[in-house]
């Protein structure tokens, strides 16, 4: 076991934190929803990056290649100025959603180039415009501003360490402090220890506060001298009085200037440190000596012995990389949201039980919602907020390196702080209510699979609870976007954007109501796997019978109302072999009214999703003879509706194709590297199905890696057989 995987062990098993810290920095906090205390809701312009240099934020911070501990309490990144620009580079830049060609759009070159799952090792490159010598660069640690708001009744303390040398060392303090009135003598909570910011080189240390610049943003006198843009007034206006004399402060930044030759580079080290700084200056300085540098080419040999041991040997060294940087990508994407939406609607005056309450400008009825946890972004300055559809595909990855953090992804999603109580999963932070591909399970049985892959044991524990709460979010899904109660569904935009042809989401201009042929097509897909899921759980002694058997009913019905066999109104158009919403319309008063119905052709790659099927295996079926036989009964009872969609896997069907694209990927090295595999195929033998679009992941044991392709007697099909299972897909477009 190499160093990182037991640094994963240790961290799950609660011996150590090794996750504390990380890159959990937002890469923008202004223009976001929590920031948002507007009256029409109008987040990119109520908070600009013209004021973030200047004004605290409420819910989070940010900064360049930024560090946190997992609460976000104390925080470091880097800023730097190249003696022209008008403002200190504290963050990146990029225009609001108004000023984009297609919304909101980062304008800086930046990259991820490494990191380990617990942040042992990171490497990030910025491309700062190098148009001027010479630099000025400034680390910079600082607090977020809990106690303005009231959350913190101690204000903590940034402060040089007096010294009879000429080190640089900054200690951050969470101490008794007196804010606003609040006595004084609070004892700190446990595990907020003094931590200390050792510098090399002895650079100037500025000390300001992290408090808002009123007098320059709304024309009052703020509430101290000593600003959030007080550095940036030192470094660039040549302000000495913009920083602290004493010394003291809740933001700091170690001020070094350089000068970098043509084709050279400048290395600054920093220790960030629990460690009291020794008697003796001669020990600071040998903390940046020979022991700082073993202990950088360790970390960096230890990530190196990680990835090479979950990187597939038959990659090349340049495949290897480039998988290598995605995966750091991942692990940059960390990034601790914290956002009380009870208390920030109340913020909005929006209070549930007020008499006269107002109605709030979004998320109005989320006020259960309480999220304050490390959670993945799509991307930590267009996105710096978790999209949980998103987040479903992200955490595939995650697994790779990661499988506790990729679980625990999926849990936050179904927590009661999250999930509503209805049983709706949260979107996003612009609308929590909108709604969103229902992926959950699928990512679920994919996590499950690939971590059976790796290690030979699925954790069947957390596969059992997420299906107890996925059973909710089934369920709301079911009484809430199925309008008439005939398996058919709406959804809205459903992950389109802003690509669709309308907005899905706003009611239609034409009035009536869409039935939605990939809302349909997603829930069929849920159906089959939180089928899965309960076939595995009955595999494993854990429950489930009955739920296979009621997931596969509800997938058939569906199914069935998708294809509205003869009738031209259906989804299903028998002419070009393709799926269509449908747009219903009532007219006249009276009862039944009158409904036209017509289908709306619009074609895209989302429209495969329709083309996915399933069937239980025959090792399956012999080991539930029950569930067979209600399959069976059901069978014949839909038999007249879908025919084509309810045959055993041997039986051919004639007239049909179907969509077929194999991609054979092999699991990355581990311990279960031996005993299975991973393929990806539409059609798999083996045990529980997942069908996702037209791939298919499959556990293929050791003894069935030596396969044959037979052709069924039409021609027009191939069957991947191995023993005496198969799959196949129940859809397909007729061949003329």
């Amino acid at each position: 076991m190499n160093a990182e995987t037991q640094r994963l062990k240790e961290a799950r098993d609660g011996k150590a934190e090794w996750k504390k810290w990380g890159p959990y920095l937002a890469e923008r906090q202004w223009g976001t929803v929590r920031e948002d205390y507007s009256e029409g809701g109008r987040a990119w312009d109520y908070f600009t990056h013209d004021q973030a240099r200047s004004r605290a934020y409420r819910w989070g911070e940010d900064g360049l290649a930024g560090i946190s501990d997992s609460k976000q309490r104390l925080c470091f990144a880097l800023a730097l100025w190249n003696s022209r620009d008008p403002i200190l580079k504290e963050r990146l830049f990029g225009l609001t959603n108004s000023e984009g060609n297609h919304g909101e759009d980062v304008k800086e070159y930046y990259f991820y180039l490494d990191s380990t799952p617990t942040h042992s090792y990171m490497k990030y490159l910025y491309k700062y415009p190098q148009a001027a010598y010479p630099y000025d660069d400034l680390p910079t640690l600082w607090f977020r501003n809990r106690w303005s708001w009231g959350e913190e009744r101690r204000k903590p303390i940034l402060e040089r360490v007096e010294r009879k040398d000429a080190s640089s060392v900054i200690a951050a303090k969470v101490e008794p402090r007196q804010v606003e009135g609040e006595a004084v003598g609070v004892r700190p909570p446990e595990g907020d220890a003094t931590r200390y910011l050792y510098c090399d080189g002895s650079p100037a240390l500025l000390f300001t506060e992290n408090e808002t610049n009123k007098e320059r943003l709304f024309g009052v006198p703020s509430a101290t001298p000593f600003v959030k843009d007080g550095i940036d007034s030192f470094v660039v206006h040549g302000r000495t009085d913009a920083v602290n004399p004493q010394q003291i402060g809740t933001k700091a930044g170690a001020h070094y200037v350089v000068t970098v030759d043509a084709g050279q580079s400048q290395t600054l080290r920093l220790r960030l440190s629990d460690v009291p700084p020794p008697a003796r200056s001669k020990n600071v300085r040998e903390m940046f000596g020979h022991s700082f540098d073993d202990a950088m080419q360790a970390r960096r040999r230890e990530a190196d012995e990680f990835y090479a041991a979950i990187t597939p040997p038959s990659m090349t060294k340049d495949a290897a990389n480039v998988m290598r940087q995605a995966l750091a990508g991942m692990m940059w994407g960390k990034q601790f949201y914290l956002y009380d939406v009870n208390r920030w609607l109340d913020e909005h005056g929006t209070d549930p039980f007020a008499p006269k309450r107002r109605t709030g400008q979004r998320n109005d009825g989320w006020h259960h919602m309480y999220n304050a946890d490390i959670i993945s972004m799509p991307d930590k300055w267009e996105y710096p907020w978790y999209a949980a559809w998103d987040l479903a595909f992200q955490v595939i990855a995650l697994t790779m390196v990661d499988p506790d953090f990729g679980k625990d992804q999926i849990d936050l999603m179904l927590r009661e702080a999250y999930m509503h109580p209805n049983g709706q999963i949260p979107a996003y932070e612009w609308n929590f209510g909108d709604v969103n591909p229902p992926v959950h399970a699928w990512a679920t049985i994919f996590t499950y699979r690939l971590e059976e892959a790796r290690s030979g044991k699925g954790d069947v524990a957390w596969l059992q609870r997420s299906f107890q709460k996925l059973l909710l979010n089934f369920t709301w899904w079911v009484n809430r976007k199925d309008r008439s109660g005939k398996n058919v569904f709406e959804g809205g935009f459903l992950g389109l954007d802003n690509i669709g042809v309308f907005d899905r989401s706003a009611p239609l201009p034409t009035g009536g109501y869409l039935e939605q042929a990939d809302g349909t097509a997603w829930m069929a897909l849920y159906c089959q796997n939180m089928m899965e899921i309960a076939t595995e759980l009955a595999l494993k002694d854990a429950g489930g019978e009955e739920m296979v058997l009621k997931f596969t009913q509800h997938f058939l019905w569906i199914a069935s109302a998708m294809i509205h066999a003869g009738d031209e109104t259906g989804m299903w158009d028998e002419k070009d072999g393709f799926f269509y919403d449908v747009r219903f319309s009532g007219r006249g008063s009276g009862i039944p009214c009158v409904v036209s119905a017509s289908r709306i052709r619009q074609r895209h790659v989302r429209r495969q999703l329709e083309l996915a099927g399933a069937d239980m295996d025959a090792n399956e079926r012999s080991a539930y003879p029950r569930p067979a036989a209600i399959l069976q009964l059901l069978r014949q009872r839909v038999h007249h509706r879908m025919s084509h969609a309810l045959r055993p896997s041997h039986e051919p069907l004639p007239g049909r194709r179907r969509t077929h694209a194999p991609l054979v990927g092999h699991l990355p090295a581990g311990t279960g590297q031996d005993k299975a595999r991973v393929r990806r195929s539409c059609k798999v033998p083996g045990r529980p199905l997942l069908a996702r679009l037209s791939a298919v992941l499959r556990i293929l044991p050791r003894r069935q890696r030596r396969r044959a392709w037979r052709k069924p007697p039409d021609g027009l099909d191939r069957v991947h057989r191995s023993g005496d299972a198969s799959v196949r897909l129940g859809f397909g477009r007729r061949v003329a």
